[in-house]
């Protein structure tokens, strides 16, 4: 039997095996931590993620596309890290002010992604994620194809999640119901084509790409939006540690029972503690 050795092909499968499994749990942790920083539960960034890559595929859109309107659904949200947090956490009815600077998270997503040199088309989609078909939506009301259809998408998707998910400033729908209000808009709120699409999947099909823990699909994404070594430093910058030190702190939260489980940055996972409240869209 030959002996393995630095070089021989089972010891260099077993590293690579390693330092691919190292390389999801940082990724892994960086998700986490981005949730938790725009006042999301755990996942969501991913389960919209899912969803989008899901319908792109459906759609027939060629592979760059999918795995661009995955990237951007991963990080929809990130301008959420610029609003305050007692804003994030309000339980009650926002008031007009508060929802003018709610509506700014989507240019502030766009233009944290716009500083790093590779993912200028992310930051638009980012952008445009709360634009709508019909030219009501933020924040420049813009309309029809003049909307990146990877956006329409991302849009599309983080509605139903927003109907469908228990929040602390709504109730959830039912999946039938929210799919129901989906087909409902399709071409006032919603690209006919997308909305059809959704509205006709059954709930349990929706169900099992939402919660598919396998990895499979995901880490084409993942390793796209990672091929730089994308950290959440590498976007957020010097703004990260005054962020975080806030989160943790629970400066400027009134639910200061709700601190950030122990966490020590990418790649580390959180331990104890309460999942956080989730966030308006």
């Amino acid at each position: 039997m030959q002996k393995d050795t630095p070089e021989s092909p089972e010891t260099i499968s077993r590293l690579l095996r390693l330092i691919e499994q190292e390389r999801m749990a940082s990724i892994n942790g960086w998700l986490e931590m981005l949730d938790f920083l725009t006042v999301e539960k755990s996942g969501h960034s991913r389960r919209l993620a899912r969803l989008t890559l899901f319908l792109s595929r459906k759609l027939g859109w060629p592979t760059e596309d999918v795995l661009r309107a995955g990237a951007g659904a991963l990080l929809h949200d990130i301008g959420k890290t610029r609003i305050p947090r007692e804003i994030l956490h309000k339980k009650g009815p926002l008031d007009a002010d508060e929802r003018t600077v709610i509506r700014s998270h989507p240019v502030h997503g766009g233009r944290i992604l716009r500083n790093h040199p590779t993912l200028d088309r992310l930051g638009l989609l980012v952008e445009q994620h709360h634009e709508r078909w019909d030219g009501s939506g933020y924040p420049l009301g813009l309309s029809g194809e003049k909307i990146a259809k990877e956006a329409l998408l991302i849009g599309l998707v983080d509605s139903y999640d927003a109907m469908t998910d228990q929040r602390h400033y709504n109730h959830p729908r039912t999946p039938g119901e929210a799919l129901q209000e989906i087909s409902r808009l399709s071409g006032m709120a919603y690209e006919p084509e997308m909305a059809n699409i959704l509205s006709r999947m059954d709930p349990e099909e929706i169900r099992t790409v939402l919660v598919d823990d396998t990895g499979k699909g995901e880490q084409e994404f993942l390793e796209t939006l990672f091929r730089q070594d994308l950290s959440l430093e590498c976007l957020l910058g010097e703004d990260l540690e005054m962020t975080w030190t806030m989160a943790k702190t629970g400066r400027n939260d009134p639910q200061k029972e709700n601190s950030p489980p122990a966490f020590s940055g990418p790649g580390s996972r959180p331990s104890g503690g309460s999942d956080p409240p989730r966030s308006r869209n």
